[in-house]
C-alpha cells in the first residue's frame, strides 16, 4: 500500500504503533499497520509528526515531497545509501556512452508497445465511439512506422564526432516519438465525452481540464519513477534523453516513459466513466491555467493508486503493475554494475 497525502490541513501522526491519518476538519481517523505501508508521499499543506517520520525511517518506508502537480521534489532520508556506489559510478559512464543511445532506443520501442496495447484495449470496449473507429487505423499506420524507424535504427559506423552521432539521434528520436504520440492522443480525444474535449497536449500550464488531470496523474508516475530508481541504488539526476536539463531529474525522465500509459488508462477511464465533472471538479486562473482542486484530487489520487495495484502480466511474471516498475528499475541497476564500455 502507498499513502498519498494531498489534501491541505491532513495529518500524518503515529498511535500505538501505527500511522494515523486524518482530514482537516474530521474526528475520523484511519490507521495503517507499518508492514502495509510500502511508500508515503506528502504534498504541500500537510502536517506529519517527528514520530511518524521516525517510524518510516526504522522501517525503511521512504517518505517522498511532492508538489502541486504530484512530483517529487526531494526525500526524508536517513542518511545511509542503499546500495553500493559501484551503480552510480557506472551510471555516469554508460550515460555518455554509444549503448546510452541503443538503451534509449529501446525504451521508445516499449513505450510504443505500451501505448498500441492500450489503444487495441480500448477498441475492443463495446461503447467505442465511431470517431475512434475511424481514427484508428491512421494512428496505428502512424505508430508503425515510428516503430519501424526506432527498430532500424542504428549506431553510425562513418567518422562522425562522437556528440554530433548524440545530437542527431536524439533529435530523431525525440521526433519519432513526438509523431507517435500526436497520433495517439488524436485517437484518445476521441474518447472523450464533449466536457473534456481538447484540441492537443498542453503541459505548465494546461489550459483545459484533461490536460490538467494527465499533468498530475504524469507527476504522480515521476514520483514512483523517482522513488524505484532511489531504491535501486540509481540517481535519478544522470540521465540520457533529457540530459541537458540541468537540476532536473532526468533519469526519472527517461524511465518513466514505458509507464505514461498508466497516466493515460486512468485519466481516460475518469473521464469517460464521468467520474470528474470539468466545471466542478478543477479550478483556473491566468497565471497558473486550468488545475486540479481539492474536490477531485482524492477521486484521481485513489483511482491511480488502485491501478498501480492491479497485477498484471508482464515479462511473463504477473505482478502489481508498481512491482514491475520495481523489478524494471533493479535490472536497469543490474545493467548498470554489469557495464562494462568497449
Amino acid at each position: 500500500m502507498q499513502l498519498y497525502l494531498d489534501s491541505y490541513g491532513a495529518w500524518l501522526g503515529v498511535k500505538n504503533g501505527m500511522f494515523v491519518v486524518k482530514n482537516r476538519g474530521s474526528d475520523q481517523k484511519h490507521f495503517f499497520a507499518v508492514r502495509t505501508v510500502r511508500a508515503i508521499y506528502l504534498s504541500n499543506g500537510v502536517g506529519v509528526s517527528t514520530g511518524a517520520l521516525w517510524l518510516a525511517m526504522r522501517n525503511e518506508i521512504p517518505v517522498l515531497l511532492v508538489n502541486h502537480m504530484g512530483q517529487a521534489e526531494g526525500q526524508v532520508w536517513s542518511g545511509q545509501f542503499g546500495s553500493i556506489a559501484t551503480i552510480r559510478k557506472q551510471q555516469a559512464i554508460f550515460s555518455a556512452h554509444p549503448k546510452a543511445l541503443e538503451w534509449l532506443q529501446h525504451l521508445m520501442l516499449q513505450k510504443i508497445k505500451h501505448q498500441k496495447a492500450l489503444l487495441h484495449k480500448f477498441e475492443k470496449q463495446k461503447d467505442v465511439p465511431e470517431a475512434y473507429r475511424q481514427q484508428l487505423p491512421q494512428t496505428m499506420q502512424v505508430m508503425q512506422n515510428m516503430e519501424e524507424r526506432f527498430a532500424n535504427w542504428k549506431y553510425p559506423t562513418l567518422p562522425i564526432k562522437p556528440q554530433e552521432i548524440w545530437n542527431q539521434a536524439t533529435a530523431s528520436f525525440r521526433g519519432w516519438e513526438g509523431n507517435a504520440s500526436k497520433f495517439y492522443f488524436k485517437s484518445l480525444a476521441t474518447l472523450l465525452p464533449p466536457q473534456f474535449a481538447y484540441t492537443g497536449r498542453s503541459r505548465h500550464p494546461a489550459y483545459d481540464p484533461f490536460n490538467s488531470l494527465l499533468n498530475y496523474l504524469y507527476g504522480m508516475t515521476y514520483s514512483m519513477a523517482y522513488l524505484a530508481l532511489l531504491q535501486a541504488g540509481i540517481d535519478p539526476y544522470c540521465g540520457v534523453l533529457h540530459a541537458d536539463e540541468f537540476n532536473k531529474p532526468t533519469m526519472v525522465y527517461d524511465f518513466v516513459e514505458i509507464y505514461r500509459h498508466w497516466a493515460d488508462e486512468t485519466a481516460i477511464l475518469l473521464c469517460k466513466n464521468l467520474q470528474l465533472d470539468a466545471e466542478l471538479d478543477f479550478d483556473s486562473s491566468e497565471a497558473e491555467g486550468v488545475r486540479l482542486n481539492n474536490r477531485s484530487k482524492n477521486v484521481v489520487i485513489s483511482a491511480f493508486l488502485q491501478l498501480t495495484e492491479e497485477i498484471i502480466t508482464y515479462k511473463k511474471q504477473n505482478r502489481k503493475r508498481i512491482t514491475h516498475m520495481q523489478l524494471d528499475a533493479y535490472r536497469l541497476a543490474t545493467m548498470f554494475k554489469q557495464f562494462k564500455p568497449e
